[in-house]
């Protein structure tokens, strides 16, 4: 049962706050091997997800293909362009986008979440390990998805003609966009120390995430008052970013100002995960969590 405020008499729990939100190596590997084998019982599930991933980025670049006539070019993509977007955004999407909001709602609108405070381990690390232990078996359905995709479109891709400085801004950028949207998300589940249901809010919030990360639309296609509203929000820096990094029409101060932007979110990310995380632990422990 759920405890709340109705339901409790307040009192003072004595709860241990974890003293480092990040594991050690040995502990991570632990939790990474526990993870992967948790992971592997759910692979039906994962597809399922997986599918949740693959369908609005694919439905769109079918969209496009029928739309587009001979020399047509939109928002400065031509239909080779369009295609190449929409298989980047599937394959980064499937890989960065993590989900720990769901498991840390979950707990802790079951009242088991206190078992993994209190446990000798990093929170932090505990749910990483989880999500990546998740993204490795939503590749074994990503790459044969991939070289399907590649089959159909072929005559469409080409070799992406991309300075050296704009791929190793591309893997500095990855696994910013994977923490920007690691630790954001988990702010997002901390919410249930709050609110009774949490699932209205996730929609909404993975409604906004749908449109300002790209996914239905290039962002460069989208009206000028969208465009300003999602240069201030962080769902560009999910994934987006790194897909116009590979198309290589970025400045080196574009770059620049991107990796330092992420890294930013990256920041205030975490400072503001702690943030709730510790005053929703507060009042679970004071309602007798």
């Amino acid at each position: 049962m759920t405890i709340t405020p109705s339901t409790a008499t307040a009192r003072t729990v004595p709860v241990q706050f974890p003293r480092s939100s990040f594991p050690s190596t040995r502990k991570f590997g632990r939790l990474l091997l526990a993870s992967w084998q948790d992971a592997l019982q759910y692979r039906l599930e994962g597809a399922v997800w997986f599918l949740y991933d693959l369908l609005p980025p694919m439905g769109m670049l079918l969209l496009w293909l029928g739309a587009y006539r001979p020399g047509d070019t939109v928002a400065g993509y031509d239909v080779a362009g369009m295609i190449q977007y929409y298989l980047g955004v599937i394959a980064l999407r499937t890989i960065l986008n993590p989900h720990p909001e769901w498991d840390i709602a979950e707990k802790i609108a079951k009242g088991t979440y206190g078992q993994i405070l209190l446990r000798p381990m990093s929170i932090v690390g505990y749910h990483l390990a989880g999500e990546v232990a998740w993204k490795v078996v939503r590749l074994f359905w990503l790459v044969p998805s991939m070289a399907i995709c590649i089959a159909i479109f072929w005559e469409y891709l080409q070799s992406p003609v991309v300075p050296p400085l704009h791929w190793a801004a591309f893997a500095v950028s990855v696994p910013l966009g994977y923490l920007t949207a690691f630790f954001l998300k988990m702010t997002m589940g901390y919410v249930a120390f709050w609110a009774t249901n949490t699932e209205g809010i996730f929609v909404f919030i993975i409604s906004l995430e749908m449109v300002f990360t790209g996914n239905f639309l290039p962002l460069q296609a989208m009206p000028d008052w969208v465009r300003m509203i999602g240069d201030w929000l962080p769902y560009r820096y999910f994934y987006f970013f790194s897909t116009q990094i590979l198309r290589g029409t970025f400045t080196e101060a574009e770059l620049a100002s991107g990796i330092l932007t992420q890294l930013a979110w990256v920041i205030g990310g975490y400072v503001m995960m702690r943030m709730v995380r510790t005053a929703g632990i507060r009042r679970y422990a004071a309602f007798g969590g």
